[in-house]
Protein backbone atom coordinates (compact mmCIF):
# COMPACT_ATOMS: atom_id res chain seq x y z
CA UNK A 1 0.00 0.00 0.00
CA UNK A 2 1.11 3.52 -0.71
CA UNK A 3 1.44 5.85 2.23
CA UNK A 4 -0.63 8.94 1.50
CA UNK A 5 0.80 12.13 2.98
CA UNK A 6 -1.84 14.38 4.61
CA UNK A 7 -1.92 18.14 4.82
CA UNK A 8 -0.41 18.37 8.30
CA UNK A 9 0.01 22.13 8.30
CA UNK A 10 -3.67 22.70 7.52
CA UNK A 11 -4.65 20.32 10.30
CA UNK A 12 -2.36 22.12 12.75
CA UNK A 13 -3.76 25.49 11.75
CA UNK A 14 -7.28 24.21 12.34
CA UNK A 15 -6.32 22.99 15.83
CA UNK A 16 -4.63 26.28 16.72
CA UNK A 17 -7.60 28.26 15.40
CA UNK A 18 -10.07 26.27 17.51
CA UNK A 19 -7.85 26.60 20.59
CA UNK A 20 -7.58 30.38 20.16
CA UNK A 21 -11.32 30.73 19.61
CA UNK A 22 -12.00 28.77 22.79
CA UNK A 23 -9.63 30.97 24.83
CA UNK A 24 -11.10 34.18 23.39
CA UNK A 25 -14.67 32.95 23.95
CA UNK A 26 -13.97 32.01 27.57
CA UNK A 27 -12.42 35.41 28.24
CA UNK A 28 -15.28 37.38 26.70
CA UNK A 29 -18.11 35.33 28.21
CA UNK A 30 -16.67 35.44 31.75
CA UNK A 31 -15.66 39.12 31.78
CA UNK A 32 -17.78 42.04 32.96
CA UNK A 33 -18.84 44.79 30.55
CA UNK A 34 -16.84 43.51 27.55
CA UNK A 35 -19.00 43.09 24.45
CA UNK A 36 -16.24 42.29 21.95
CA UNK A 37 -12.51 41.61 21.81
CA UNK A 38 -9.84 40.92 19.21
CA UNK A 39 -6.24 39.74 19.22
CA UNK A 40 -3.33 41.21 17.26
CA UNK A 41 0.14 39.66 17.10
CA UNK A 42 3.44 41.13 15.96
CA UNK A 43 4.85 39.54 12.83
CA UNK A 44 8.18 37.74 12.76
CA UNK A 45 9.95 40.62 10.99
CA UNK A 46 8.60 43.07 13.65
CA UNK A 47 7.02 45.34 11.05
CA UNK A 48 3.28 44.53 11.13
CA UNK A 49 0.45 43.76 13.54
CA UNK A 50 -1.58 40.83 12.23
CA UNK A 51 -4.89 39.47 13.52
CA UNK A 52 -4.67 35.65 13.62
CA UNK A 53 -7.49 33.30 12.63
CA UNK A 54 -9.95 33.03 15.48
CA UNK A 55 -8.79 36.28 17.10
CA UNK A 56 -12.23 37.96 17.11
CA UNK A 57 -15.19 37.47 19.48
CA UNK A 58 -18.49 39.25 19.93
CA UNK A 59 -21.04 38.73 22.68
CA UNK A 60 -24.12 36.87 21.35
CA UNK A 61 -26.30 38.85 23.77
CA UNK A 62 -25.32 42.26 22.40
CA UNK A 63 -28.12 43.71 20.30
CA UNK A 64 -27.12 46.50 17.95
CA UNK A 65 -29.32 48.22 15.41
CA UNK A 66 -28.36 48.04 11.78
CA UNK A 67 -26.13 44.97 11.89
CA UNK A 68 -22.96 47.00 11.54
CA UNK A 69 -20.73 44.41 13.20
CA UNK A 70 -21.68 41.96 10.44
CA UNK A 71 -19.46 44.04 8.17
CA UNK A 72 -16.48 42.96 10.29
CA UNK A 73 -17.43 39.26 10.41
CA UNK A 74 -19.22 38.22 7.20
CA UNK A 75 -16.84 38.30 4.24
CA UNK A 76 -19.68 37.61 1.80
CA UNK A 77 -21.08 41.11 2.23
CA UNK A 78 -20.31 43.76 -0.36
CA UNK A 79 -19.26 46.31 2.26
CA UNK A 80 -17.16 43.83 4.25
CA UNK A 81 -14.26 45.52 6.10
CA UNK A 82 -11.30 43.19 6.42
CA UNK A 83 -8.87 43.36 9.32
CA UNK A 84 -5.73 44.05 7.31
CA UNK A 85 -2.20 44.02 8.77
CA UNK A 86 -1.29 47.32 10.42
CA UNK A 87 1.99 49.08 10.97
CA UNK A 88 2.76 50.06 14.60
CA UNK A 89 1.12 53.41 15.25
CA UNK A 90 -1.51 53.03 12.49
CA UNK A 91 -5.15 52.27 13.24
CA UNK A 92 -6.70 51.45 16.59
CA UNK A 93 -4.49 48.43 17.29
CA UNK A 94 -1.32 50.33 16.30
CA UNK A 95 -2.16 53.31 18.55
CA UNK A 96 -2.96 51.14 21.57
CA UNK A 97 0.19 49.12 20.87
CA UNK A 98 2.33 52.27 21.15
CA UNK A 99 0.56 53.66 24.23
CA UNK A 100 0.68 50.63 26.50
CA UNK A 101 3.81 50.14 28.63
CA UNK A 102 4.55 46.48 29.39
CA UNK A 103 7.30 47.03 31.97
CA UNK A 104 5.30 49.53 34.01
CA UNK A 105 2.18 47.35 34.13
CA UNK A 106 4.23 44.29 34.98
CA UNK A 107 5.88 46.16 37.84
CA UNK A 108 2.56 47.38 39.22
CA UNK A 109 1.02 43.92 38.99
CA UNK A 110 4.01 42.32 40.70
CA UNK A 111 3.79 44.83 43.57
CA UNK A 112 0.02 44.64 44.06
CA UNK A 113 -2.33 42.71 41.76
CA UNK A 114 -5.29 44.87 42.84
CA UNK A 115 -3.77 47.86 41.00
CA UNK A 116 -4.13 46.29 37.55
CA UNK A 117 -5.98 49.27 36.09
CA UNK A 118 -6.91 49.42 32.42
CA UNK A 119 -6.65 52.57 30.31
CA UNK A 120 -9.99 52.76 28.52
CA UNK A 121 -9.76 55.01 25.48
CA UNK A 122 -12.67 56.73 23.77
CA UNK A 123 -12.87 55.82 20.08
CA UNK A 124 -14.49 59.06 18.95
CA UNK A 125 -11.40 61.32 19.50
CA UNK A 126 -9.21 58.77 17.72
CA UNK A 127 -11.57 58.68 14.74
CA UNK A 128 -11.83 62.50 14.62
CA UNK A 129 -8.10 63.14 15.01
CA UNK A 130 -6.79 64.43 11.63
CA UNK A 131 -3.23 63.62 12.67
CA UNK A 132 -4.07 59.90 12.66
CA UNK A 133 -4.16 57.72 9.57
CA UNK A 134 -7.79 56.86 8.64
CA UNK A 135 -8.94 53.47 9.90
CA UNK A 136 -12.03 52.10 8.06
CA UNK A 137 -12.97 49.89 11.01
CA UNK A 138 -13.37 52.72 13.55
CA UNK A 139 -16.59 54.17 12.02
CA UNK A 140 -18.08 50.67 12.04
CA UNK A 141 -17.40 50.32 15.78
CA UNK A 142 -18.90 53.74 16.49
CA UNK A 143 -22.05 53.01 14.46
CA UNK A 144 -22.47 49.72 16.34
CA UNK A 145 -22.50 51.54 19.69
CA UNK A 146 -18.96 50.57 20.75
CA UNK A 147 -17.23 53.65 22.12
CA UNK A 148 -14.53 52.41 24.54
CA UNK A 149 -11.46 50.27 23.95
CA UNK A 150 -8.61 49.10 26.17
CA UNK A 151 -5.43 47.39 25.00
CA UNK A 152 -3.49 44.87 27.09
CA UNK A 153 -0.11 43.84 25.60
CA UNK A 154 1.48 40.45 26.17
CA UNK A 155 5.01 39.13 25.77
CA UNK A 156 5.45 35.35 25.97
CA UNK A 157 9.10 34.35 25.46
CA UNK A 158 9.57 37.07 22.86
CA UNK A 159 6.23 36.47 21.11
CA UNK A 160 4.47 39.83 21.41
CA UNK A 161 1.00 41.12 20.69
CA UNK A 162 -1.99 42.93 22.15
CA UNK A 163 -5.55 42.04 23.17
CA UNK A 164 -8.14 44.80 22.65
CA UNK A 165 -11.33 44.82 24.74
CA UNK A 166 -14.38 46.79 23.59
CA UNK A 167 -17.24 48.23 25.69
CA UNK A 168 -20.36 50.34 25.16
CA UNK A 169 -20.17 54.07 24.61
CA UNK A 170 -21.90 55.20 27.80
CA UNK A 171 -20.10 52.87 30.21
CA UNK A 172 -17.99 54.48 32.92
CA UNK A 173 -14.40 53.17 33.09
CA UNK A 174 -14.64 52.66 36.87
CA UNK A 175 -17.60 50.35 36.33
CA UNK A 176 -15.51 48.21 34.00
CA UNK A 177 -12.80 47.86 36.64
CA UNK A 178 -15.12 45.78 38.83
CA UNK A 179 -15.12 45.42 42.59
CA UNK A 180 -11.58 45.66 43.98
CA UNK A 181 -10.32 45.72 40.35
CA UNK A 182 -11.00 42.01 39.98
CA UNK A 183 -12.40 42.43 36.48
CA UNK A 184 -9.30 44.34 35.34
CA UNK A 185 -7.03 41.69 36.86
CA UNK A 186 -9.03 38.98 35.06
CA UNK A 187 -8.69 40.79 31.72
CA UNK A 188 -4.92 41.19 32.12
CA UNK A 189 -4.46 37.55 33.13
CA UNK A 190 -6.66 36.45 30.23
CA UNK A 191 -4.49 38.49 27.86
CA UNK A 192 -1.44 36.55 29.06
CA UNK A 193 -3.33 33.28 28.55
CA UNK A 194 -4.38 34.27 25.02
CA UNK A 195 -0.80 35.32 24.29
CA UNK A 196 0.45 31.92 25.45
CA UNK A 197 -2.04 30.20 23.13
CA UNK A 198 -0.87 32.33 20.18
CA UNK A 199 2.79 31.76 21.04
CA UNK A 200 2.22 28.00 21.07
CA UNK A 201 0.85 27.92 17.52
CA UNK A 202 4.06 28.26 15.51
CA UNK A 203 6.24 25.89 17.62
CA UNK A 204 3.43 23.34 17.58
CA UNK A 205 3.17 23.54 13.79
CA UNK A 206 6.91 23.02 13.37
CA UNK A 207 6.99 20.12 15.84
CA UNK A 208 4.03 18.34 14.23
CA UNK A 209 5.45 18.75 10.72
CA UNK A 210 8.90 17.54 11.81
CA UNK A 211 7.45 14.58 13.70
CA UNK A 212 5.22 13.42 10.87
CA UNK A 213 7.94 14.01 8.29
CA UNK A 214 10.27 11.69 10.23
CA UNK A 215 7.48 9.11 10.47
CA UNK A 216 6.84 9.41 6.74
CA UNK A 217 10.54 8.91 5.92
CA UNK A 218 10.75 5.90 8.24
CA UNK A 219 7.74 4.26 6.64
CA UNK A 220 9.16 4.93 3.20
CA UNK A 221 12.41 3.20 4.12
CA UNK A 222 10.50 0.22 5.50
CA UNK A 223 8.43 -0.08 2.33
CA UNK A 224 11.53 0.08 0.12
CA UNK A 225 13.31 -2.60 2.15
CA UNK A 226 10.29 -4.88 2.04
CA UNK A 227 10.00 -4.49 -1.72
CA UNK A 228 13.68 -5.36 -2.18
CA UNK A 229 13.40 -8.39 0.10
CA UNK A 230 10.36 -9.73 -1.74
CA UNK A 231 11.96 -9.25 -5.16
CA UNK A 232 14.48 -12.05 -4.56
CA UNK A 233 14.23 -15.44 -3.10
CA UNK A 234 14.44 -15.33 0.61
CA UNK A 235 16.93 -18.17 1.06
CA UNK A 236 19.46 -17.05 -1.54
CA UNK A 237 19.13 -13.43 -0.58
CA UNK A 238 19.59 -14.08 3.11
CA UNK A 239 22.59 -16.36 2.56
CA UNK A 240 24.22 -13.90 0.21
CA UNK A 241 23.62 -11.08 2.59
CA UNK A 242 25.13 -13.06 5.46
CA UNK A 243 28.28 -13.91 3.51
CA UNK A 244 28.77 -10.43 2.19
CA UNK A 245 28.23 -8.84 5.58
CA UNK A 246 30.68 -11.24 7.28
CA UNK A 247 33.33 -10.58 4.63
CA UNK A 248 32.83 -6.86 4.90
CA UNK A 249 33.18 -6.98 8.65
CA UNK A 250 36.42 -8.94 8.44
CA UNK A 251 37.89 -6.76 5.73
CA UNK A 252 36.86 -3.45 7.15
CA UNK A 253 37.56 -4.25 10.78
CA UNK A 254 39.50 -1.34 12.21
CA UNK A 255 42.94 -2.02 13.54
CA UNK A 256 44.09 -1.07 16.98
CA UNK A 257 44.60 2.67 16.66
CA UNK A 258 45.91 3.08 20.15
CA UNK A 259 49.26 4.79 19.87
CA UNK A 260 52.40 3.12 21.08
CA UNK A 261 54.89 4.84 23.33
CA UNK A 262 57.14 5.91 20.43
CA UNK A 263 54.13 7.07 18.44
CA UNK A 264 52.76 9.06 21.35
CA UNK A 265 56.07 10.81 21.65
CA UNK A 266 56.05 11.88 18.04
CA UNK A 267 55.24 15.44 17.04
CA UNK A 268 51.92 14.42 15.44
CA UNK A 269 50.45 13.14 18.71
CA UNK A 270 52.26 15.73 20.73
CA UNK A 271 50.43 18.69 19.17
CA UNK A 272 47.02 17.01 18.74
CA UNK A 273 45.39 18.77 21.79
CA UNK A 274 46.55 22.17 20.52
CA UNK A 275 45.09 21.44 17.09
CA UNK A 276 41.79 20.48 18.74
CA UNK A 277 41.70 23.78 20.65
CA UNK A 278 42.49 25.71 17.47
CA UNK A 279 39.71 23.89 15.62
CA UNK A 280 37.20 24.69 18.39
CA UNK A 281 38.21 28.34 18.41
CA UNK A 282 37.84 28.54 14.64
CA UNK A 283 34.40 26.92 14.85
CA UNK A 284 33.29 29.40 17.52
CA UNK A 285 34.59 32.36 15.55
CA UNK A 286 32.88 31.13 12.40
CA UNK A 287 29.58 30.52 14.24
CA UNK A 288 29.80 34.03 15.75
CA UNK A 289 30.39 35.53 12.32
CA UNK A 290 27.42 33.59 10.95
CA UNK A 291 25.20 34.88 13.79
CA UNK A 292 26.33 38.47 13.21
CA UNK A 293 25.79 38.11 9.47
CA UNK A 294 22.28 36.71 9.95
CA UNK A 295 21.42 39.53 12.38
CA UNK A 296 22.68 42.15 9.92
CA UNK A 297 20.70 40.57 7.09
CA UNK A 298 17.55 40.41 9.24
CA UNK A 299 17.86 44.05 10.32
CA UNK A 300 18.60 45.18 6.76
CA UNK A 301 15.56 43.33 5.45
CA UNK A 302 13.38 44.85 8.17
CA UNK A 303 14.75 48.32 7.39
CA UNK A 304 14.10 47.89 3.68
CA UNK A 305 10.53 46.75 4.30
CA UNK A 306 9.80 49.66 6.63
CA UNK A 307 11.42 52.17 4.27
CA UNK A 308 8.98 51.17 1.52
CA UNK A 309 6.18 52.52 3.81
CA UNK A 310 2.65 51.17 3.87
CA UNK A 311 -0.39 51.46 1.65
CA UNK A 312 -2.25 53.62 4.18
CA UNK A 313 -3.74 56.75 2.62
CA UNK A 314 -2.67 60.14 4.03
CA UNK A 315 -5.17 62.10 6.15
CA UNK A 316 -7.71 64.17 4.20
CA UNK A 317 -7.55 67.95 3.91
CA UNK A 318 -9.84 70.25 5.90
CA UNK A 319 -12.97 71.69 4.29
CA UNK A 320 -13.07 75.38 3.45
CA UNK A 321 -15.22 76.41 6.47
CA UNK A 322 -12.91 74.56 8.87
CA UNK A 323 -9.87 76.16 7.23
CA UNK A 324 -11.40 79.61 7.67
CA UNK A 325 -12.16 78.81 11.31
CA UNK A 326 -8.52 77.74 11.87
CA UNK A 327 -7.27 80.98 10.32
CA UNK A 328 -9.54 83.25 12.40
CA UNK A 329 -8.92 81.39 15.66
CA UNK A 330 -5.13 81.34 15.37
CA UNK A 331 -5.13 85.01 14.28
CA UNK A 332 -7.11 86.13 17.34
CA UNK A 333 -4.99 84.04 19.73
CA UNK A 334 -1.73 85.43 18.32
CA UNK A 335 -3.06 89.00 18.64
CA UNK A 336 -3.72 88.39 22.32
CA UNK A 337 -0.26 86.87 22.84
CA UNK A 338 1.44 89.78 21.02
CA UNK A 339 -0.40 92.26 23.25
CA UNK A 340 0.81 90.35 26.31
CA UNK A 341 4.44 90.44 25.10
CA UNK A 342 4.27 94.17 24.33
CA UNK A 343 2.80 94.84 27.77
CA UNK A 344 5.71 93.06 29.42
CA UNK A 345 8.27 94.92 27.32
CA UNK A 346 6.74 98.30 28.23
CA UNK A 347 6.40 97.77 31.97
CA UNK A 348 9.41 95.52 32.62
CA UNK A 349 11.82 96.79 29.98
CA UNK A 350 12.58 93.27 28.72
CA UNK A 351 12.07 92.28 25.10
CA UNK A 352 10.88 88.73 24.60
CA UNK A 353 11.93 87.45 21.17
CA UNK A 354 11.15 83.73 21.36
CA UNK A 355 7.72 83.49 19.72
CA UNK A 356 8.31 80.40 17.56
CA UNK A 357 7.04 77.89 20.18
CA UNK A 358 3.80 79.86 20.51
CA UNK A 359 3.33 79.81 16.71
CA UNK A 360 3.82 76.05 16.71
CA UNK A 361 1.29 75.82 19.55
CA UNK A 362 -1.32 77.49 17.33
CA UNK A 363 -0.93 74.73 14.72
CA UNK A 364 -1.29 72.07 17.43
CA UNK A 365 -4.36 73.64 18.98
CA UNK A 366 -6.36 74.54 15.91
CA UNK A 367 -5.42 71.66 13.58
CA UNK A 368 -4.47 68.77 15.91
CA UNK A 369 -7.07 69.62 18.53
CA UNK A 370 -7.57 66.08 19.89
CA UNK A 371 -3.88 65.15 19.90
CA UNK A 372 -2.33 64.62 23.37
CA UNK A 373 0.51 67.03 22.53
CA UNK A 374 -2.01 69.88 22.18
CA UNK A 375 -3.63 69.48 25.60
CA UNK A 376 -2.96 72.04 28.40
CA UNK A 377 -1.10 69.54 30.57
CA UNK A 378 1.42 68.69 27.87
CA UNK A 379 1.70 72.35 26.82
CA UNK A 380 2.67 73.77 30.22
CA UNK A 381 4.70 70.83 31.47
CA UNK A 382 6.49 70.37 28.12
CA UNK A 383 7.47 74.06 27.84
CA UNK A 384 8.65 74.13 31.45
CA UNK A 385 10.77 70.99 31.03
CA UNK A 386 12.32 72.24 27.78
CA UNK A 387 13.21 75.68 29.18
CA UNK A 388 14.55 74.55 32.55
CA UNK A 389 16.60 71.69 31.07
CA UNK A 390 18.23 73.95 28.48
CA UNK A 391 19.08 76.73 30.94
CA UNK A 392 20.63 74.26 33.38
CA UNK A 393 22.85 72.82 30.64
CA UNK A 394 23.82 76.30 29.36
CA UNK A 395 25.30 77.04 32.80
CA UNK A 396 28.22 74.79 31.81
CA UNK A 397 30.93 77.05 30.28
CA UNK A 398 31.78 76.65 26.62
CA UNK A 399 35.39 75.82 27.51
CA UNK A 400 34.14 72.59 29.07
CA UNK A 401 31.18 71.91 26.78
CA UNK A 402 31.30 73.32 23.24
CA UNK A 403 28.25 75.02 21.85
CA UNK A 404 27.53 72.37 19.23
CA UNK A 405 27.48 69.65 21.89
CA UNK A 406 25.52 71.84 24.31
CA UNK A 407 22.68 72.39 21.83
CA UNK A 408 22.42 68.69 20.98
CA UNK A 409 22.65 67.64 24.64
CA UNK A 410 20.01 70.12 25.86
CA UNK A 411 17.55 69.21 23.12
CA UNK A 412 17.96 65.45 23.50
CA UNK A 413 17.68 65.70 27.30
CA UNK A 414 14.42 67.66 26.95
CA UNK A 415 13.05 65.07 24.51
CA UNK A 416 13.98 62.20 26.84
CA UNK A 417 12.47 63.88 29.94
CA UNK A 418 9.22 64.68 28.16
CA UNK A 419 8.95 61.13 26.88
CA UNK A 420 9.70 59.63 30.29
CA UNK A 421 7.17 61.83 32.10
CA UNK A 422 4.53 61.40 29.40
CA UNK A 423 4.17 65.11 28.50
CA UNK A 424 5.39 65.24 24.89
CA UNK A 425 5.07 68.76 23.42
CA UNK A 426 7.05 69.48 20.21
CA UNK A 427 6.96 73.33 20.61
CA UNK A 428 8.67 72.84 23.97
CA UNK A 429 11.53 71.07 22.18
CA UNK A 430 11.84 74.07 19.84
CA UNK A 431 11.96 76.33 22.90
CA UNK A 432 14.76 74.18 24.36
CA UNK A 433 16.94 74.36 21.24
CA UNK A 434 16.40 78.14 21.02
CA UNK A 435 17.51 78.70 24.63
CA UNK A 436 20.52 76.42 24.23
CA UNK A 437 21.74 78.13 21.05
CA UNK A 438 21.76 81.74 22.30
CA UNK A 439 22.20 83.96 25.34
CA UNK A 440 18.95 83.89 27.26
CA UNK A 441 17.91 84.25 30.90
CA UNK A 442 15.53 82.55 33.29
CA UNK A 443 12.86 85.20 32.74
CA UNK A 444 12.13 83.75 29.29
CA UNK A 445 10.58 80.64 30.85
CA UNK A 446 7.78 82.36 32.86
CA UNK A 447 7.02 84.70 29.92
CA UNK A 448 6.58 81.72 27.60
CA UNK A 449 4.44 79.94 30.18
CA UNK A 450 2.29 83.07 30.50
CA UNK A 451 1.84 83.17 26.73
CA UNK A 452 0.95 79.45 26.78
CA UNK A 453 -1.71 80.11 29.43
CA UNK A 454 -3.22 82.85 27.25
CA UNK A 455 -3.17 80.50 24.25
CA UNK A 456 -4.93 77.80 26.29
CA UNK A 457 -7.61 80.18 27.56
CA UNK A 458 -8.26 81.71 24.14
CA UNK A 459 -8.30 78.26 22.52
CA UNK A 460 -10.76 77.00 25.13
CA UNK A 461 -13.13 79.85 24.27
CA UNK A 462 -12.73 79.88 20.47
CA UNK A 463 -12.50 76.15 19.73
CA UNK A 464 -15.56 75.22 21.79
CA UNK A 465 -17.69 77.57 19.69
CA UNK A 466 -17.33 75.09 16.85
CA UNK A 467 -19.72 72.14 17.17
CA UNK A 468 -17.23 69.70 15.65
CA UNK A 469 -14.40 70.48 18.07
CA UNK A 470 -13.74 70.26 21.77
CA UNK A 471 -10.79 71.69 23.62
CA UNK A 472 -9.35 70.56 25.93
CA UNK A 473 -9.99 66.85 25.89
CA UNK A 474 -8.61 66.65 29.44
CA UNK A 475 -6.90 68.92 31.98
CA UNK A 476 -5.37 66.31 34.33
CA UNK A 477 -2.87 68.66 35.99
CA UNK A 478 -3.22 66.75 39.25
CA UNK A 479 -2.34 63.39 37.71
CA UNK A 480 1.31 62.60 38.29
CA UNK A 481 3.35 61.14 35.43
CA UNK A 482 3.68 57.39 35.37
CA UNK A 483 7.31 57.33 36.55
CA UNK A 484 6.67 59.57 39.57
CA UNK A 485 3.48 57.69 40.44
CA UNK A 486 5.32 54.35 40.41
CA UNK A 487 8.11 55.76 42.61
CA UNK A 488 5.66 57.21 45.15
CA UNK A 489 3.76 53.93 45.19
CA UNK A 490 6.93 51.96 45.94
CA UNK A 491 7.86 54.32 48.79
CA UNK A 492 4.38 54.11 50.30
CA UNK A 493 4.40 50.33 50.08
CA UNK A 494 7.78 50.09 51.83
CA UNK A 495 6.67 52.49 54.60
CA UNK A 496 3.42 50.59 55.12
CA UNK A 497 5.21 47.23 55.29
CA UNK A 498 7.70 48.65 57.81
CA UNK A 499 4.90 49.97 60.01
CA UNK A 500 3.06 46.66 59.87
CA UNK A 501 6.19 44.76 60.85
CA UNK A 502 6.89 47.13 63.75
CA UNK A 503 3.28 46.82 64.94
CA UNK A 504 3.52 43.01 65.02
CA UNK A 505 6.81 43.21 66.91
CA UNK A 506 5.28 45.56 69.51
CA UNK A 507 2.23 43.35 69.91
CA UNK A 508 4.45 40.28 70.46
CA UNK A 509 6.49 42.11 73.10
CA UNK A 510 3.34 43.32 74.87
CA UNK A 511 1.84 39.84 74.93
CA UNK A 512 4.81 38.61 77.02
CA UNK A 513 4.02 41.12 79.81
CA UNK A 514 0.32 40.23 80.18
CA UNK A 515 -0.87 38.92 83.57
CA UNK A 516 -1.85 35.31 83.98
CA UNK A 517 -5.57 35.94 83.86
CA UNK A 518 -5.22 37.77 80.45
CA UNK A 519 -3.08 35.26 78.61
CA UNK A 520 -6.09 33.60 77.00
CA UNK A 521 -7.67 36.91 75.93
CA UNK A 522 -9.62 39.72 77.61
CA UNK A 523 -11.72 38.94 80.68
CA UNK A 524 -15.31 37.96 79.96
CA UNK A 525 -18.18 40.03 81.34
CA UNK A 526 -21.38 38.25 82.36
CA UNK A 527 -24.54 39.17 80.54
CA UNK A 528 -26.58 40.18 83.64
CA UNK A 529 -23.83 42.34 85.12
CA UNK A 530 -26.22 44.81 86.75
CA UNK A 531 -27.91 42.12 88.86
CA UNK A 532 -24.58 40.65 89.90
CA UNK A 533 -23.28 44.09 90.95
CA UNK A 534 -26.43 44.69 92.95
CA UNK A 535 -26.03 41.38 94.80
CA UNK A 536 -22.39 42.19 95.53
CA UNK A 537 -23.33 45.58 96.96
CA UNK A 538 -25.93 44.09 99.19
CA UNK A 539 -23.65 41.30 100.44
CA UNK A 540 -20.21 42.90 100.68
CA UNK A 541 -20.94 46.63 100.76
CA UNK A 542 -19.68 49.54 98.78
CA UNK A 543 -16.04 49.01 99.72
CA UNK A 544 -15.94 45.57 98.18
CA UNK A 545 -17.60 46.95 95.03
CA UNK A 546 -14.97 49.68 94.66
CA UNK A 547 -12.19 47.12 95.07
CA UNK A 548 -13.65 44.97 92.28
CA UNK A 549 -14.04 47.98 90.01
CA UNK A 550 -10.42 49.01 90.54
CA UNK A 551 -9.19 45.47 89.74
CA UNK A 552 -11.30 45.37 86.59
CA UNK A 553 -9.97 48.74 85.39
CA UNK A 554 -6.40 47.63 86.13
CA UNK A 555 -6.87 44.49 84.04
CA UNK A 556 -8.40 46.48 81.19
CA UNK A 557 -5.45 48.92 81.11
CA UNK A 558 -2.99 46.04 81.02
CA UNK A 559 -4.90 44.40 78.15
Amino acid sequence: KTYVRKDWEAETRRINRSRLRRAVRDTGSNSFGVIALEVWTLSEDRTRLVRPDGGWWRSPYYDEDGGHLERLENDSLRDYVKARPLAPGVGLAGNLWLEEDESYNAHRLAADPSLSELHWRSLQPIADDPDQAPDPRLPVFLKAGIGLAAGVPFNVRGFRGIVIYFARSGTHPKTLMGEHSYNALFLRSSADHIGAVCALAEPMRKVVVTKKTCLYKTLRRIVIKLEIALAFKQSATIGALKRTTSEQKNSTRPKDDRPSISRAQSSRWKHKPFKTIQTKMKDRILSGCVCVKSAIVQRSTMLAKKARATSVAPPPSLPVPETAFVFIGSFLSLLLIQAFVLLISEYCGYTFKILSPLGALMASQYVLTAAPASQPRNTLYGNAIGGITSLIITMIPTSVLPKIIRVALATSAAVALQAKLGVIHPPGIGFAITLASGKHTWIDVPILLGGSVLAILSGTFILNINEKRQYPIYWAFGNLPSALEAKIYRQRSSIQSTRTRNFHDDSDSDSDSLPSFCENGPPTIPQDSAAIDKDKKTQNGDSTDRTADSQTSLGTEQV
